[in-house]
């Protein structure tokens, strides 16, 4: 954990230096785009993720019979968010099977209680949030489509940098 520590300042010390010489901030190698979710039901899918945490269609991609909608929780096209897929072919399931490689798509909240009146208005099953370790907060659902999200909030101690 020091060692994490040491290296995160001194990679803020270099990007700080790099800036006061007027170069570039050197870009990380990868970020991460988004998950990726079929949906059966795409008007529920995408009303879910949008009443109930703002998530916005930022751009769609039509491949043939298959729309992927780019879900976003900003106008920044560079920000991870979550990509729903859609398939009208005819031989296209009429129901989602899920595997057990995948096991939950983990969101943090500011705040919860609000998370809860708008998913009790909108009339979706939850879980009761619970405490967790080190003053977080969890809830567990399913959306529309049966995949398993977690949804956490922490307390102001417990909050990672940057959040």
């Amino acid at each position: 954990m020091k060692g994490a520590s040491i290296m995160l300042a001194a990679s803020a010390l270099l990007a700080a230096q790099a800036a006061q010489a007027g170069e570039p901030a050197a870009l990380p190698p990868a970020r991460l785009v988004g998950t990726v979710l079929n949906a059966v039901a795409i008007e529920r899918e995408l009303a879910f993720y949008e009443n109930a945490f703002g998530l916005k269609v930022g751009m769609t991609l039509d491949h043939g019979t298959r729309r992927e909608y780019m879900l976003r929780f900003s106008a920044d096209p560079g920000e991870a968010g979550l990509i729903i897929v859609h398939d009208t072919a005819p031989e296209a399931p009429a129901r989602l099977a899920h595997g057990n490689a995948f096991d939950r798509i983990v969101l943090r909240v500011s705040d919860m209680d609000a998370l809860v009146r708008r998913l009790d208005a909108s009339g979706t099953a939850h879980q009761p949030v619970r405490a967790a370790a080190q003053g977080y907060r969890v809830l567990l659902l399913q959306d529309p489509e049966g995949y398993p999200l977690e949804i956490i909030q922490s307390s102001a101690a417990a909050r990672e940098p940057g959040q």
